[in-house]
């Protein structure tokens, strides 16, 4: 017997146990009744959002900023759950080399 989602999986994970009875066709018949654990697990499929700053921010620091001092606190979050909520960071390499001045902790 194949099991099916009769509805839409989306957002309803989670664990879930069913019984599930079966049967055979003797007379009289015999049944057993036996538990099916199930793990709905997330899928990926909600893109990291920016909280703070708004993006395409211009951040003015002075020319003597010491260096490995803070410059601003990027913060973003993922709607989905688990290990497809976490988030990364990192400057993206561009041809101008710009991304090479600074640094960023990626699991800040």
């Amino acid at each position: 017997a194949r099991l099916y989602a009769q509805s839409s999986l989306k957002a309803k994970y989670g664990n879930y146990t069913l019984a599930i009875n079966v049967q055979d066709l003797g007379a009289p018949p015999n049944f057993v009744v036996g538990n099916l654990n199930i793990c709905v697990t997330d899928f990926n499929d909600n893109a990291p959002q920016f909280i703070s700053p708004p993006q395409n921010i211009t951040i003015r620091i002075p020319e003597n900023a010491t260096v490995g001092s803070p410059v601003i606190t990027v913060t973003a979050i993922d709607a989905d759950v688990g290990p497809n909520a976490a988030v990364r960071y990192r400057l993206k390499q561009d041809n101008t080399g710009d991304w090479s001045t600074f640094s960023v902790d990626q699991d800040s």
